[in-house]
């Protein structure tokens, strides 16, 4: 990644994410609900009950 590439730092990039999570927050769409997943985006856990 651009840390370890040397182009850009620790802050500058936390800053970054920061700033995109605003946005989501705000109402701007991700990448996965532009290009119309819906539903299949990435869940890191299951919303159903476990079996």
């Amino acid at each position: 990644g651009t840390i370890a590439d040397g182009i850009e730092n620790h802050p500058d990039v936390a800053n970054r994410i920061l700033e995109r999570i605003v946005e989501v927050a705000g109402g701007s769409r991700t990448k996965s609900e532009i290009q119309g997943f819906g539903d299949h985006e990435f869940v890191p856990w299951s919303i159903s009950a476990i079996t």
